[in-house]
């Protein structure tokens, strides 16, 4: 009998180290992520979410990638690259995800405002649209370049004065009005970012005014870009896709990585969880 007592307690013992072991195991393949609250020279107040590499080292320097809408994209983001780096041979990158405190809303109208070029033009579009609860018009639109100045000069002083930082390979995710942000920052602020996820990018936006041939010429030649989109999504915002696809595999080169892909019966949101794994894979493999 005492015996059985002893065996048992034994097992309970290793029973108890082997769950602590798996536990240990799992908390070192875990990504930290950090809040940080920042505010631009309006006022406006936004949350930096802050995921370090799993192995992040403060004597290292490392490749940034950041991601707009992360007030509901931070999850999907973070758990993409996480399978992808205990998957694949990928680089080690330190994600920033550009948030806001509020609710669903609040975001829509930050959204609209800071990721858009230009006031939207009804007579050009020739139809009234909402994003959101929120209607586009010159009030809710256009706060672009406002938001470039606000990244460049609180978000990555930000992230610059804190993490040692490649400052030539910042790289932008984003998705509809976030695409529309990147493919501006593409063609007019060439050197803020060398790498690019745009997912169906609302390259549609006042009737493609940004599409012209002369903006696509101006695109750097060592950038690495990956544009996707579902075959489900409107004709609306297909068709000037595919034109700028076009234009970018004219600038295809051996310095860099560009790929566009179109999939079957994926529509404007479905199309995230693919194109966000992609795109990290595609920009951020190693060689």
């Amino acid at each position: 009998m005492k015996r059985i007592i002893v065996l048992s307690v034994l097992f309970l013992i290793l029973s108890i180290k082997g769950i602590r072991g798996q536990e240990e195991d799992r908390h070192k393949n875990e990504l930290e992520t950090i809040i940080k609250e920042v505010e631009s020279d309006e006022g406006k107040k936004y949350e930096l979410i802050i995921t370090l590499p799993i192995n992040y080292n403060d004597e290292r320097t490392y490749k940034t990638l950041y991601y707009l809408d992360g007030w509901w994209l931070s999850d999907l983001v973070k758990g993409s690259y996480r399978i992808n780096y205990l998957t694949k041979e990928m680089e080690e990158v330190i994600l920033v995800g550009l948030s806001i405190k509020g609710d669903e809303g609040a975001w829509n109208k930050q959204r609209n405002k800071d990721y858009t070029p230009s006031n939207y033009d009804k007579e050009k579009m020739k139809i009234t649209m909402k994003s959101g609860t929120v209607e586009l018009k010159e009030e809710t639109t256009g706060g672009a370049e406002e938001f470039i100045r606000f990244m460049k000069g609180v978000v990555f002083d930000t992230i610059e004065s804190t993490y040692n930082i490649d400052k030539e390979s910042r790289g932008i995710l984003g998705h509809s009005f976030g695409g529309l942000f990147g493919y501006y920052c593409l063609i007019n602020q060439t050197e803020i970012f060398k790498n690019y996820i745009l997912i169906s990018p609302s390259i549609w936006w006042n009737k493609s005014e940004f599409l012209a041939i002369e903006n696509i010429k101006r695109i750097k030649r060592d950038v690495n870009i990956y544009v996707v989109v579902g075959k489900s999504e409107s004709k609306m915002l297909i068709t000037p896709i595919r034109k700028m696809t076009e234009g970018l595999e004219e600038i295809k080169n051996e310095r860099n990585r560009i790929e566009s892909k179109e999939y079957e019966e994926m529509d404007h949101h479905s199309i995230l969880p693919t194109g966000i794994y992609e795109g990290l894979e595609l920009i951020y493999r190693k060689e």
